[in-house]
């Protein structure tokens, strides 16, 4: 256990290596530097490291930019022009691929595609025309008691409520058996 003072000398140690790697330690201060390196070796081989380092990166080449660097940016980028006309085609091509099913139907089916259209629109005008009526009623209901508005949306949020709660916690086991 090392006592209190000798931790700020520890931080001396470590403020005179600093400014040794700097240039910036004073010729007295060398020797102060050198006899706590000979008492702690720990410290001698962190010292060595941080020599190593500091050489590494005095020596490495530093890192320039290229100066046509934009330029061959922006020509590897792609041509939005042939992209958008390409993207074009391929949508085009799309849309021809799904009504070449509806063709061929209305090809083999004849004059019965029309009779069917008839009657799809004629069905789907009568589920329409049923919504709306229900849709139309729910909110007189609404209007008279609107209390039943309220009771369904305090149901809602506590489903919301508890399925999120129910979530958490098995998802929380899940989690704690990983650890």
């Amino acid at each position: 256990m090392r006592e209190p003072n000798e931790n700020h000398d520890l931080d001396q140690v470590y403020a005179l290596m600093m400014d040794a790697l700097d240039g910036q330690l004073p010729a007295g201060d060398w020797n102060r530097l050198e006899a706590a390196l000979r008492a702690h070796p720990d410290l001698a081989v962190e010292w060595e490291a941080m020599q190593a380092v500091d050489t590494l990166f005095r020596r490495a080449p530093a890192a320039r930019p290229a100066a046509d660097f934009a330029e061959r940016t922006m020509a590897r980028l792609p041509n939005w022009r042939v992209r958008r006309w390409a993207m074009g085609a391929v949508f085009v091509a799309m849309g021809a691929a799904g009504l070449l099913p509806l063709a061929f139907l209305g090809w083999f089916f004849g004059a019965q595609l029309t009779t069917i259209a008839t009657a799809t629109w004629q069905i789907s005008g009568a589920l329409l025309g049923a919504l709306g009526q229900l849709l139309v009623h729910f909110g007189g209901f609404l209007t008279r008691y609107p209390a039943a508005m309220g009771t369904l949306l305090v149901m809602i949020g506590s489903i919301s409520l508890w399925s999120g709660v129910y979530r958490q916690l098995m998802i929380a086991p899940a989690t704690t058996a990983q650890s």
